[in-house]
């Protein structure tokens, strides 16, 4: 999929003393095989499989990986479509976007300042129903349903609000003419008749009632 060569390129670029690669690949290893904390990765299941790259890492590392994938994940998930789109010729003509939440059994909202809105937040839940602080978790698709790329907001971000994001993210990718699939509550017509460039036409289709 290309995303040890991508992390590559990043570590030598910003000069990193820490191959945060090999963490990243024993916590993806770990997800796939026998879930664990990163603790748990570290502690327990590294000393039971055979990683020898990965042998000699220290919990705080697993922790930096993390930080540094969150750091450049648009690079990453940018490389890992054009990598998937090359193997299996896809075609991108069609873009289909939509959204999700998912709650957090937790009695506040996180922290927010000036510079940094926090994610878990009381929102719309899309269960309709109350629910306790959430995010608001985006992802758009193509035609054959694999992921072009994935965003997360806070949760009390509005559909509406999302849509000119996700338009500029993947407008920067230089994807050609697409046609940009999605409900049409996720946005008032007024908005749509706004964003006519064409990186990426849009499509509300309609609104089934019973």
């Amino acid at each position: 999929m290309g995303i040890g060569k991508v992390l590559r390129t990043l570590l030598g670029k910003g000069k990193y003393a820490v191959a945060h690669d090999q963490a990243l690949l024993a916590m993806t290893a770990n997800r796939l095989c026998e879930p664990e904390s990163k603790l748990g990765v570290w502690d327990r299941w590294l000393e039971r499989v055979n990683l020898p790259k990965c042998h000699g890492l220290k919990l705080r590392q697993m922790y930096e990986a993390m930080d540094f994938l969150h750091k450049h994940i648009d690079a990453v998930e940018e490389a890992v479509f054009f990598q998937t789109a090359n193997l299996f010729n896809l075609s991108v003509d069609l873009i289909f976007y939509d959204t999700t939440t998912a709650s957090f059994a937790i009695d506040y909202e996180d922290d927010s300042d000036e510079n940094n809105a926090g994610l878990r937040q009381y929102g719309h839940s899309k269960e309709g129903t109350w629910t306790p602080p959430q995010i608001v978790v985006a992802l758009a698709v193509t035609l054959d349903g694999l992921p072009v790329k994935s965003w997360v907001f806070p949760g009390s971000t509005a559909d509406v609000s999302t849509v000119e994001r996700i338009r500029r993210d993947l407008r920067g990718w230089q994807l050609g003419r697409a046609l940009f699939v999605a409900d049409s509550g996720m946005t008032p017509p007024a908005t749509g008749r706004s964003l006519p460039e064409p990186a990426a036409s849009i499509c509300w289709p309609p609104v089934w009632r019973r």
